[in-house]
């Protein structure tokens, strides 16, 4: 065993040492930027921003780019930390993008070193980057640039495709020299052409160090330094010269105005100019723009609150809710509201962003609550002025409210609902019938013309709603039922209408169901047992207990013929009058019980009438005593037997007691089971 263990030992090492050697152990180098892919020549500076592996590269020594090493191609997302040391170019091109049309952004980022061009004159141009749809990001570089070929370009940057609107050269705390000899564009950039704290200069006669392409949709400069040739070809509002459109355009930028180079279409004239112009020193900057103030806001409470704020040349927008006293702001903290404000951005229109804050359902918690927005660009901001929210409250005229009606036989529901445009105003309810109002007695049990009163209390949410004022300054409001008919309904006092609340007291008369038809009585039952031998028969019929009746009353019991003991031969008949009561009906399909056993009648009185009065009577014989004679024994199951066979056939209720198994049927099993019951 320690022999194999050994083997295993010395494979495991030797497997470890090739996986060490390949592509998947090398992803921990460049994957971050604590580890960034370390390189110490332009030739490795041009594979490793190839190589898809490699996200995060920094320089080991100072390194040149040349025709032999070729150009630098960001396939996927690049970091390039100079870490101090110089790029030295002398190809006729640094970076490379061109996509050939593809929507595919990519981006690219150079930061924390130099970087000197000089490129021969035999060089084409561009030398820094051809048409691509992405974006270069230079931070923290100074750059020295030489070019000896006309029309040579150092950043290049036009993408026409409207599918990558945000394509962009961005400059950040860098600084840009340009010595060059001939007609040169240092910076030639559209759609998108950022420079915020760097430094820009040209030293000849020949060159333009700045150049906005006159497509440019976004160009932003913030505390940036200006000094030489500076060249602008715009889409320019006004026709005048260069030196006057620079400066106005500073004056604008200093007032908020709109700043150079925004694409307006056909709005405006475009203009060209390629002018030399010589400004000397100065600080050229774009200001953070707010394009659309707001007016204090007015909504319904309930309503959905939409406030929009469009800007430009700013990263950052933060919204403000406060209180005021003696024009006096205090924010309110954020915790307070953010579960119910929603604020989102859209730069759809870049460079115009427009920030929108948004509450769904704008409730009496934000009346008299102000509000305000800054934007800034980090180094500059603008403020709106402070606009008051003002939530108006809803003014109801009238109020629909969902009830069932008290209907004959159904237990009462007390369960209101109201429209959909008022459900949200109202705050609370309460409703009860009474069948008598002087000392309230609740109504229960609806019977058809029985009256009862119905007294009706709505409250609204005195922040959200109200109801409406009359000219005479009283409140107004009309009650529409839904689901009964308000003319069933009598007013016994005048509608009572307060600011926020309601109170309704009605008489209501429980109407006939079925069009006037009214109800079958489905069920009658007295209580009462059936008769047994050498008991007297109960005429004491009952009504409460585990049972109430519905719909009827038992008004009478008697048994014919009239006799204190259950005789020999004999059937008794009941008969008992039921009382239907108003609304109800009794007729041949009413089932009627004895003691929950279900009897069926030899006949119905006065059936089908409404509210009638039924005297029902019902025959009981003793089941298997086929003879009626008293006793059940093998005579009732030779009885059952003749009359099986034909020789003597039973008829009415001595036919009926030789069911035995109650089957509807008369066989020899019905003897059988009577013979096991004699």
């Amino acid at each position: 065993m320690n022999g194999l263990k050994k083997v295993f030992a010395v494979l495991f090492a030797v497997t470890a040492v090739v996986l060490m050697n390949t592509t998947v152990f090398a992803l921990v180098d460049g994957v971050s930027s604590d580890y960034p892919h370390i390189v110490t020549t332009g030739k490795g500076l041009v594979d490793s921003a190839k190589n898809n592996m490699n996200y995060y590269i920094k320089l080991g020594s100072d390194i040149e780019i040349n025709g032999e090493t070729g150009y630098i191609e960001p396939v996927y997302l690049k970091h390039v930390d100079l870490d101090g040391h110089t790029i030295k170019v002398t190809n006729d091109q640094f970076i490379f993008m061109y996509t050939n049309g593809a929507a595919t952004t990519k981006k690219f980022e150079m930061y924390n070193g130099n970087i000197e061009i000089d490129v021969p004159k035999k060089s084409s141009a561009p030398c820094m980057i051809d048409f691509n749809m992405g974006h270069i990001i230079m931070r923290d570089i100074t750059m020295d640039i030489t070019l000896r070929n006309d029309n040579g370009t150092v950043f290049y940057n036009e993408s026409t495709s409207d599918s990558v609107s945000n394509s962009s050269i961005e400059f950040y705390n860098c600084t840009i020299n340009d010595h060059s000899t001939v007609k040169t564009k240092v910076i030639k950039s559209r759609p998108m052409l950022v420079l915020k704290n760097t430094a820009v200069s040209c030293d000849n006669q020949n060159s333009y160090a700045l150049v906005i392409m006159h497509r440019a949709k976004y160009f932003s400069m913030i505390n940036c330094k200006l000094k030489g040739k500076i060249g602008f070809d715009v889409y320019n509002p006004k026709t005048m010269n260069v030196n006057d459109y620079i400066r106005d355009w500073q004056n604008d930028a200093a007032r908020g105005g709109v700043a150079i180079g925004i694409d307006l279409g056909d709005r405006i004239q475009m203009v060209t100019f390629k002018e030399n112009v010589d400004y000397g020193d100065y600080v050229a900057e774009t200001y953070p723009i707010i394009l659309n103030d707001f007016e204090d806001i007015n909504v319904t409470c309930g309503d959905k609150l939409s406030v929009p704020v469009a800007y430009s040349h700013a990263d950052t927008c933060e919204w403000f809710l406060a209180t005021e006293f003696k024009g006096v702001y205090t924010p309110v903290p954020e915790d307070e509201y953010k579960q119910a404000v929603n604020i989102s951005q859209s730069n759809a229109a870049y460079p115009d962003i427009t920030s929108t804050l948004s509450v769904a359902n704008a409730g009496g918690w934000l009346d008299g609550m102000w509000l305000c927005v800054t934007i800034s660009d980090g180094i500059k901001d603008k403020t709106t002025k402070w606009a008051q929210i003002n939530i108006n409250k809803r003014t109801i005229s009238s109020l629909t409210m969902y009830l069932d009606p008290p209907t004959q036989g159904k237990p009462l529901d007390y369960t209101m609902s109201f429209d959909k445009a008022t459900e949200q105003c109202v705050d609370s309810y309460s409703i009860g019938y009474y069948s008598n109002l002087a000392n309230q007695t609740p109504y229960t049990y609806p019977q058809a013309g029985d009256t009862c009163y119905i007294a009706i209390n709505i409250d609204l949410k005195s922040d959200y709603a109200e109801f409406k004022q009359g000219s005479d300054g009283e409140y107004t409001a009309d009650l529409i039922w839904n689901g009964i008919d308000k003319s069933a309904l009598k007013e016994l006092i005048p509608l009572s209408v307060e600011s926020d609340s309601i109170f309704a007291l009605y008489s209501y008369t429980v109407p006939v169901p079925n069009n006037g038809a009214g109800d079958r009585v489905e069920r009658v039952n007295t209580g009462i047992d059936g008769p047994v031998i050498g008991k007297k028969p109960s005429t004491a019929y009952w009504q409460t207990g585990n049972y109430v009746s519905r719909g009827y009353t038992i008004q009478n019991v008697s048994w014919t013929p009239s006799t204190d003991t259950f005789e020999n031969g004999r059937y008794y008949t009941a008969v008992f009058t039921v009382k239907a009561k108003p609304g109800y009906f009794i007729d041949e399909q009413t089932e009627f019980y004895l003691n929950d056993t279900k009897v069926e009648p030899i006949s119905i009185a006065d059936s089908g009438t409404l509210g009638n009065t039924a005297e029902v009577s019902i025959t009981f014989a003793k089941k298997a005593d086929v003879n009626a004679d008293g006793s059940i024994d093998n005579v009732d199951a030779a009885l059952v037997l003749k009359h099986l066979g034909g020789t003597e056939l039973l008829t009415g209720e001595n036919l009926k007691c030789a069911d035995m198994n109650e089957d509807g049927e008369y066989d020899i099993r019905d003897a059988i089971a009577i013979l096991k019951n004699k």
